[in-house]
């Protein structure tokens, strides 16, 4: 029938469910006046396949895609670029069904289905998010910000703490492992658009509506006595340690530094679940302290990709003769990650590890310390081998490595990463304004 018809087009015309009103008015005038229904579609097809290929066009560090890849990358695919053959495939499935399902079953599988990358954040907030402040309507009866939390003293623990894990799961942005393959998955995108993507846009929303959800709707003296909090304190001690070992794993760079991000999540989320001032201190600094770290290193990624048009740490061996400045503060970035002096990220890990102490979780402490040396593994090989490693006999043009001349990013490259290394090392010798700001937290509201 023309509405079935129309159920399979609507895969590859509007690729979500966020044309509803869309489809709603079609529907009410396909019986009737079918052609004008499908002209209406094709002209949004049409336009979608233009502004995606116009996206990929202007990103710099991705190569243009077919065109049935760039329908894709507006629908929801997954990121990826499918094959002629297999994008025709799922065209076809969705447009007609397969093995006796309909097109509607088709276009879950390839465009909706929750455990995609690009469907986990939607499916997170739906799942759990919107469940955990249904929830704390029902017991508190408010959903305001208040120093202290907002449930009642006699409040049962037992659901408390399961609103809890409905928070932490449904904070998504925060990446906590399982949820975390969007974060990966976005390294499509180009490498400033990534830096800020992991230092300040997207994820650290997520960890900082962890912290006000902690400090703010349950507050810290009730953090503490909650069943679940410990749970949740050796999760985010598995993603600590989890995403350092897939990190170790990833030659291309920003692959490997997008699982840094996912570890170093872990550590905001762990401060804030040990409910002590020190750790709610060092999740606030940490938020500060990653960053600048982090985008120091996706600026000396993207400089790499653009001067050398390289993005596999092992072609990078020799690399720090070639470019000095860039894989100098790639190194005074990775330093401010790991939590080493003469940067910033010396007293954000400083104040969590004082937070175990207070705490007596040893077992935080050991797996925060062993993330710490996974964090020099993994990061530290790329600096040194690039001024320690010999040049490789031939360059790509056939140049000899006695021939090998300095040749950096253009200059508005360097002075962006110039600034943001210079960040992670006077937030090092002045860090008292960040630390009162991050004390304020927890003085109480007027």
């Amino acid at each position: 029938s023309a509405s079935q018809t129309l159920g399979g087009r609507l895969g590859e015309a509007t690729g979500g469910i966020a044309y509803l009103t869309f489809i709603r008015d079609l529907l009410e005038t396909a019986e009737n006046d079918w052609p004008t229904v499908q002209a209406r579609l094709e002209t949004m097809r049409d336009t979608l396949l233009s502004k995606a290929k116009m996206i990929v066009n202007l990103s710099a560090d991705v190569k243009p895609l077919p065109s049935g890849a760039a329908l894709s990358l507006c629908s929801g695919l997954g990121g990826r670029a499918p094959t002629a053959a297999r994008w025709r495939g799922r065209r076809e499935m969705i447009f007609r069904g397969h093995n006796g399902r309909s097109g509607w079953f088709w276009f879950w599988r390839f465009q909706l289905h929750p455990m995609r990358p690009g469907n986990i954040l939607l499916g997170t907030s739906v799942a759990f998010f919107l469940l955990a402040i249904v929830g704390t309507w029902v017991v508190a009866g408010r959903l305001d910000f208040t120093s202290g939390g907002v449930f009642p003293a006699e409040a049962n623990t037992t659901l408390l703490g399961i609103i809890l894990v409905l928070f932490i799961f449904g904070i998504g942005k925060a990446a906590i492992m399982p949820f975390h393959r969007w974060l990966p998955a976005a390294m499509v995108a180009p490498t400033p658009v990534s830096a800020l993507l992991h230092a300040v846009a997207v994820v650290k929303a997520g960890v900082f509506t962890v912290m006000k959800v902690g400090v703010f709707i349950f507050g810290l003296d009730l953090l503490v006595v909650l069943p679940t909090t410990q749970f949740l304190l050796y999760l985010a001690g598995a993603s600590v340690l989890l995403a350092s070992f897939v990190a170790m794993r990833q030659d291309n760079l920003k692959a490997r530094l997008a699982y840094s991000t996912v570890s170093q999540l872990g550590y905001i989320t762990i401060g804030v679940l040990l409910a002590t001032s020190s750790g709610v201190i060092a999740s606030s600094m940490n938020i500060a302290m990653h960053a600048f770290g982090k985008i120091t290193l996706f600026f000396c990624a993207g400089a790499i990709l653009v001067a050398a048009h390289k993005s596999n740490i092992s072609e990078m061996r020799g690399l720090g003769r070639q470019m000095p400045f860039t894989m100098v503060a790639f190194f005074i970035g990775s330093l401010s990650i790991i939590g080493l002096p003469p940067t910033g990220g010396t007293w954000s890990k400083w104040y969590l590890l004082m937070a175990t102490l207070e705490t007596e979780q040893l077992i935080i402490m050991a797996i925060l310390m062993l993330s710490s040396l996974l964090n020099i593994a993994y990061l530290m090989p790329i600096p040194f081998h690039a001024f320690f490693s010999n040049i490789p006999a031939k360059s790509e043009h056939g140049e000899s490595a006695a021939k090998v001349q300095i040749k950096e990013a253009p200059m508005a490259s360097l002075i962006a990463i110039g600034i943001a290394t210079l960040g992670c090392l006077v937030l090092f010798i002045y860090p008292n304004p960040l630390h009162e700001l991050a004390s304020a937290i927890l003085e109480p509201q007027q």
